[in-house]
């Protein structure tokens, strides 16, 4: 019984060498628990500096850098970055393209203003609706517009218009010569007794000779062949300036 006694003891309390082991296999466990426990702080310390690079990578973006910046974005966002940062990133990126197609049809204008496809009306037109849909302003395409205008007035009539510009200068003959032969209203100067009379300045009927009479009466003051007619302004020509009936003009009349 004694024997017994004392193995049950010794399973009990345990030796010597029993509890040195178990004690040393507890305090691994604890150190694995603590270098795991590091371990999970270094990665969160690491995943959070990997986000705020990510972050600030987000804040710039250059000139031909814009594939960078994009797959900066895709890294951002497998990080898990703040979403609106992701939205504002993807703003900026979009911005930048326009910015850079409105740089680029820029360019490009003013070599195809200078090309032969610059003279060519339908192409013309294709250019103005590509610039349109990049959104560059009115001052871009002015000169392309310019351009348009002056392609537009030098082209061959339709039949259509032709038509009607033949119509239209038969019109303005016609009135032409309906003015002519009814007169237009103006002043006549007596240079010598300084007096003003209503006149009618008309052509004859063969559009040849122009002849001035008054407006009452239509006495003839005046006629000589058209021919032969030129418009002079009356102060520089002496005969006129210096006579004793203009000099009693006042100075609006003169």
């Amino acid at each position: 019984m004694g024997a017994a006694a004392a193995k049950c003891s010794e399973l009990a309390s345990g030796k010597p060498d029993q509890v040195t082991t178990k004690a040393k296999v507890m305090d691994e466990e604890e150190e694995d628990e603590e270098e795991a426990d590091d371990e999970e702080d270094e990665s969160d310390e690491a995943e959070e500096a990997a986000k705020h690079e990510a972050e600030a990578a987000l804040q710039v973006l250059k000139r031909g850098r814009t594939t960078a910046f994009k797959e900066a974005i895709e890294h951002a966002t497998s990080l898990g970055v703040d979403e609106e940062k992701i939205l504002k990133a993807e703003a900026m990126l979009e911005q930048h393209k326009v910015m850079r197609r409105k740089e680029i049809f820029a360019a490009e204008l003013e070599t195809f203003l200078a090309s032969d496809d610059g003279n060519d009306m339908e192409k013309c037109e294709e250019r103005q609706k590509t610039g349109e849909s990049c959104g560059v302003s009115q001052q871009v395409l002015a000169a392309l517009l310019e351009r348009m205008e002056v392609i537009g007035l030098s082209r061959d009539l339709e039949d259509d218009e032709i038509e009607r510009a033949k119509t239209l200068m038969q019109l303005s003959a016609r009135k032409f010569v309906q003015s002519c032969l009814r007169g237009r209203a103006t002043t006549w100067l007596d240079l010598k007794a300084g007096k003003q009379k209503k006149a009618l300045c008309r052509l004859d009927s063969s559009l040849r000779t122009m002849r001035v009479v008054q407006e009452a009466g239509e006495a003839e003051l005046c006629s000589l062949a058209l021919m032969s007619a030129k418009a002079y302004g009356a102060t520089g020509q002496d005969e006129v300036s210096g006579s004793k009936g203009f000099t009693k003009l006042s100075d609006q009349e003169q």
